[in-house]
C-alpha cells in the first residue's frame, strides 16, 4: 500500500524519485501522509514527522557546532600541548640541575669539613710546640 502511494505521489509530482530503494525524505512522507491516510491519523503522522524533523535539525545543529568548536579549539590545544611538553622538560632538566648543584654542594662542605680538620689540627700542633718552647724558655 505504501509503495504504492509513493509511486502515485511520484508521478503527481509530489516526491521526487528516489535512487536508494524508494526512501523518500521526512518532508515528502508528510505528503504521503496527507494523501494516503484517513483524516484521523493524519495529526498523529504528522506529529510523528515533525518530531524526526526536529530531531533531525537538532543532530545537525549539534554536529555543526561540534565541528565549529574543534577547529577553534584544535590549534588552542595544540599550543597548549606543546606548553606542557616544555614545561615538563624544563622541570626534568631544573631537577637534575638541583640534584647536581646539591651533589656539589655536599662533596664541596666534605672539603671544607675535612680543610678545616686538618687546620684545627695543625693549630693544635703548633699551639703545643710554641708551649713547650715557652716551657722550655721560662
Amino acid at each position: 500500500m505504501v509503495k504504492q502511494g509513493c509511486k502515485f505521489l511520484e508521478r503527481q509530482g509530489y516526491i521526487p524519485a528516489d535512487a536508494q530503494g524508494n526512501k523518500s525524505m521526512l518532508t515528502h512522507t508528510l505528503l504521503l501522509i496527507a494523501h494516503c491516510t484517513p483524516p484521523s491519523i493524519i495529526p498523529k503522522g504528522i506529529q510523528v514527522v515533525a518530531t524526526l524533523l526536529e530531531n533531525e535539525a537538532a543532530a545537525n545543529t549539534t554536529e555543526g557546532v561540534t565541528v565549529t568548536v574543534k577547529k577553534k579549539f584544535g590549534p588552542l590545544l595544540s599550543s597548549v600541548e606543546q606548553v606542557t611538553d616544555t614545561m615538563q622538560s624544563t622541570i626534568m632538566d631544573t631537577r637534575q640541575a638541583t640534584n647536581m648543584l646539591f651533589n656539589t654542594c655536599k662533596d664541596a662542605q666534605g672539603e671544607i669539613y675535612k680543610a678545616a680538620e686538618a687546620l684545627k689540627d695543625e693549630v693544635q700542633k703548633a699551639i703545643e710546640g710554641m708551649r713547650d718552647e715557652v716551657h722550655k724558655a721560662a
